[in-house]
Parts: C-alpha cells; sequence; structure tokens
C-alpha cells in the first residue's frame, strides 16, 4: 500500500501543472504542379506550424523541423515555391533532372542532398523556404 506523504502529493501536484507543449502543424490536401516536367500530384499545404528555435546550422527545431517537402514524380525537390521559378532556372534544371545521375541520387540519396544539387545547379539563392 502507498502512503501519501504531504511532499509526495505536493509532487504530484506540481506534475500536473506542467504545461504540455502542443504541436499545432495543421497540414491540408493539395494538388500542385512540378515547375520541372510540368506533372500535376498530390502533396499537402503546411497550414500552420511551431518553431520552437533553430539549430547552429540554420534549420528550424520543434515541429517545423519536420515538415513535408514537396518531392515531384520526377524526384525533383520542389525548394521554393513553384510560381517563383524563372525560366532560365527551369532550363537549367530540366536536363539535371533527366539525366540518369539525378534519377540514380533518388535511390541513393536523401531529398536534403537532391535539393542542394538543384539549387547548385540553378544558381539560386537560400532565401526562400529550403529544404538544404
Amino acid at each position: 500500500m502507498i502512503r501519501l506523504t504531504p511532499s509526495l502529493a505536493l509532487l504530484a501536484a506540481g506534475a500536473l501543472c506542467i504545461p504540455f507543449a502542443a504541436t499545432a502543424t495543421t497540414l491540408y490536401p493539395l494538388e500542385r504542379t512540378c515547375p520541372v516536367g510540368g506533372e500535376k500530384y498530390a502533396s499537402v499545404g503546411i497550414g500552420s506550424t511551431t518553431q520552437l528555435g533553430m539549430r547552429l546550422d540554420l534549420r528550424p527545431m520543434g515541429p517545423a523541423a519536420n515538415l513535408p517537402t514537396p518531392v515531384c514524380p520526377n524526384g525533383f525537390v520542389v525548394f521554393k515555391d513553384e510560381t517563383r521559378f524563372t525560366e532560365a532556372e527551369i532550363a537549367k534544371l530540366t536536363p539535371l533532372v533527366a539525366s540518369d545521375a539525378f534519377q540514380r541520387a533518388r535511390q541513393e540519396h536523401t531529398e536534403a542532398y537532391r535539393c542542394s544539387s538543384a539549387g547548385r545547379s540553378a544558381r539560386t539563392t537560400r532565401r526562400s523556404r529550403s529544404c538544404c
């Protein structure tokens, strides 16, 4: 039989008062168009999320760190808003995505690697939402 002492009762009452973090990430279904190739595919949009800080490599901490990244059916990782790709960027990225090396990278490497590779090929900045 467990005897409830005043210190144990105080500890139990204090544990009930500890606030628990709420992960308020909301996702919704979305149809996207791939900027490289033009295929339509099902994805999710991010309605809201919570960021609890930032690591030294500028990646977010908390629920915002694990958000889904849009990936086209051809393996292209959409590293910025689809409507913000310029014609010059698309012209540089199309042969990259069609290459055998890039298609092999889909099996051998992570989305972050492919994102970084595509970003370097397009010579874009990482000011926009980036998966890299």
